[in-house]
């Protein structure tokens, strides 16, 4: 993950930077997700995250690309949840006409590693 801080970094303030990462999907989603978050965080280590991210991959067997939008917020370091939605008119190939929302959880691991579970409803609009 590579990050960025955005303007002056305070001291007792809230970090605010963007991060750069690449994320796996499996199981409904399958794929490489590459997101760009704007993250607040707080000096408790509560946080707020907003970004987006293009999936290259399959859903449901079907091939494409995706964009979605998520937002999400975490009351303690190494956790956080939210939503996500896939951006109307987004998906190509296979994926053209995809519509859908779904929710978010993620922690760090011991290792340092992140792991994440999502619901993931879709549909496809012509």
């Amino acid at each position: 993950m590579d990050r960025l801080d955005i303007g002056p970094q305070v001291v007792g303030g809230p970090a605010v930077f963007a991060t750069l990462m690449t994320e796996k999907f499996s199981g409904g989603i399958d794929g490489l997700g590459h997101a760009d978050h704007v993250r607040v965080v707080q000096p408790d280590g509560s946080q707020i995250v907003a970004g987006v991210e293009r999936i290259v991959g399959s859903v449901d067997g079907r091939s494409g690309t995706f964009v979605l939008t998520c937002y999400g917020y975490g009351d303690r370091p190494g956790s956080a949840r939210g939503y996500w939605t896939v951006v109307p008119g987004s998906g190509t190939g296979e994926l053209a006409g995809l519509r859908g929302r779904g929710t978010f959880t993620v922690r760090q691991e011991p290792d340092g590693t992140w792991h994440a579970e999502d619901a993931f409803t879709h549909w496809y609009e012509k």
